[in-house]
């Protein structure tokens, strides 16, 4: 992906290791942290030990991250900003609460051996912006489980507009450069918009907010970072309150805690495009 060819929009992956300041998405080895900073998913909380069992941290090459859903045994749903790399090596950390506590009990490291762009990813306005990590086994614990994907009758014609939406990453909370990125998984609250409203905040942007993006209203001064591309976002199921996966995050504009919208996958309609590549059954 060329940097230029996004203009002002802030990705959240880098394109370039060296222009941190400027575009969103790479974790370093060695960043700089301090455990009484607040720096993380911007408005957020420290998530609960395996509360959310399905998160993934992805880690490319040792030196940039990106979030990711289990959403099978075998499978991890990201983006496909994250895959498109020069990166050889993938690791997929399970189980994973404390990013730099590689020792941590019920965490699993696994190097991907197959990733999966989708065939119709558009690196100038990221529409298909999701991509299927493969594992080279399945993956079997009590605090490491997948998350549910809508069925079709809930994800059919929904808008999931006015919907309570959450979200999880290990990243940056402002993009200034005495940032620095969270150890602990960290989560916030959200809100479902209207894309005709994501369009008239976007102005000059409305090309990338196409219908197949989902948009998070980012007025409450919470949302997505520097490394948390690819991350999911859920919303709790109507009739008993279960996460199901409704997004994968891709991009926002502007500084980390601008109020702009995060921008992300709408997954209810690639449902088909999960069930086969994830080798995992759509309820109706």
């Amino acid at each position: 992906m060329r940097c230029n060819s996004i203009a002002f929009l802030i990705i959240l992956l880098l394109c370039n290791l060296n222009s941190a300041s400027k575009l969103r998405g790479v974790w370093n080895p060695e960043p700089k942290r301090d455990p009484q900073a607040t720096d993380r998913i911007y408005g957020g909380v420290e998530a609960g030990r395996d509360e959310f069992p399905f998160m993934a941290a992805v880690i490319l090459g040792e030196v940039a991250l990106c979030g990711g859903a289990l959403v099978s045994s075998t499978s991890v749903l990201t983006s496909a900003q994250c895959l498109l790399t020069s990166f050889e090596v993938i690791n997929v950390h399970l189980g994973v609460h404390n990013l730099t506590d590689d020792t941590e009990t019920g965490r699993i490291i696994i190097k991907a051996t197959r990733t999966i762009v989708h065939e119709q990813f558009n690196s100038l306005n990221l529409d298909n912006d999701i991509g299927i990590i493969k594992l080279p086994m399945s993956v079997e614990a009590s605090n490491i489980l997948p998350v549910a994907l809508p069925s079709r009758s809930f994800a059919e014609g929904n808008s999931f507009e006015n919907y309570t939406a959450r979200i999880f990453g290990w990243g940056l909370r402002s993009s200034a450069p005495s940032a620095i990125f969270s150890d602990i998984l960290q989560t916030a609250e959200s809100m479902v918009i209207n894309n005709t409203v994501c369009e008239d905040i976007y102005e000059l942007f409305v090309p990338y907010v196409t219908p197949l993006k989902l948009c998070l209203d980012n007025s409450g001064l919470s949302g997505a970072c520097i490394g948390d591309a690819g991350g999911p976002i859920v919303t709790p199921r109507p009739e008993d309150g279960k996460f199901v996966l409704i997004g994968t995050i891709s991009f926002s504009a502007g500084p980390c805690g601008y109020e702009m919208p995060v921008i992300a996958a709408r997954l209810s309609l690639y449902l088909d495009w999960i069930g086969f590549y994830a080798d995992v059954a759509i309820d109706d």
